[in-house]
């Protein structure tokens, strides 16, 4: 498979679909337990037309902005933690036109984010999203970056991140039962992954990850896995994606 799929993306819409979970990250924490089985199915429409590229980089940075969080997962299944994700678009145009940066934390450390990175989302494939990964030298000016007045905001400089190369996220629309009823009404959002063995890792012995994505109105769903030179899963969820809440649109502070 091109993608390691936590979400079936069919070729066609003919098999009934399930909803996405009521309580829909990008990156989950690294070695999380593993939640329960995925819920959602997804499908390509046939004949489905597929806008201009900037339209779609447009919505898929959309999709990512704003604040979410696994509150309502954590909530119902102790195996899964309460993170919080904070994404809002800053300015690094050296780095691309839509760059968004992205911010993880533990809802009992929130002042001390886990993970902070840049996502440069830009076409890919035709009728393809791409967003690449970098990661900062030294994330520790930017903390907060989202909740900060814009006076107060550190300014992005070349050489502040680097790629990491192999990681992308290679994206394409696909459509939903937004109202959880077989034939319901569809919605668009996007879904995919990683790309083969290309994303190096080194944690808990792994040589390789893989990342999974789903975007929708409601929230995001993610599923991050580390492989070891043979194949062996050594870290992330072995069940299922981790679901991430929209708690706040991107217009809101």
């Amino acid at each position: 498979m091109r993608y390691a799929l936590a979400l079936l993306l069919f070729a066609g819409c003919g098999a009934p679909q399930a909803a996405l979970p009521d309580a829909p990250e990008l990156a989950i924490a690294e070695g999380a337990p593993g939640p329960g089985p995925g819920e959602a199915i997804a499908c390509f429409p046939p004949g489905f037309e597929i806008g201009e590229d900037e339209q779609r980089v447009a919505r898929v940075a959309e999709l990512l902005t704003g604040r979410f969080d696994s509150s309502a997962q954590a909530a119902a299944t102790p195996d899964y933690f309460d993170i919080h994700l904070a994404v809002c678009p800053i300015s690094a145009p050296t780095l691309g036109k839509q760059v968004l940066y992205v911010e993880q934390a533990r809802a009992d450390k929130l002042a001390e984010p886990y993970r902070q990175r840049l996502y440069v989302v830009e076409p890919g494939q035709p009728g393809e999203v791409i967003s690449r990964v970098f990661e900062f030298t030294d994330p520790a000016p930017f903390t907060g970056f989202c909740s900060r007045p814009a006076s107060d905001r550190p300014g992005y400089a070349d050489g502040l991140a680097a790629e990491k190369v192999g990681c992308a996220v290679h994206l394409r629309e696909m459509a939903y039962n937004s109202d959880g009823q077989p034939g319901g009404e569809r919605s668009m959002g996007f879904g995919g992954g990683t790309e083969g063995e290309g994303c190096p890792s080194s944690l808990r012995g792994a040589t390789y990850a893989t990342s999974t994505v789903v975007l929708t109105a409601a929230g995001m769903q993610s599923w991050d896995q580390g492989y070891d030179a043979a194949g062996t899963q050594v870290w992330g969820a072995t069940a299922g994606p981790y679901q991430f809440l929209r708690t706040r649109l991107p217009k809101d502070p």
